[in-house]
């Protein structure tokens, strides 16, 4: 939506014709009527390839130590 803002509508249609590329053979295949199992396939998709993306680039020992001190530090908050 950034993009669209500062580059215009020529940003705009290009993107609309990449994902029409996309989007063009699955609605020949699903049909347009059934807008909505595309939408939840393209959302599965897309979920997945997050949680994969995720897994494989935080550092999870320190996201957990990072967890753990701010346990220890809400706990003393709140006593305080």
């Amino acid at each position: 939506m950034f993009g669209i803002m500062v580059s215009g509508q020529g940003f705009r249609q290009s993107v609309g014709k990449e994902i029409g590329i996309l989007m063009v053979p699955i609605f020949s295949v699903v049909g347009q009527e059934n807008f909505h199992l595309t939408l939840l396939v393209m959302a599965t998709i897309t979920a997945t390839y997050v949680s994969i993306t995720q897994k494989y680039t935080i550092y999870w020992d320190l996201m957990k130590n990072t967890q753990e001190r701010m346990k220890v530090f809400q706990r003393e908050f709140r006593e305080v």
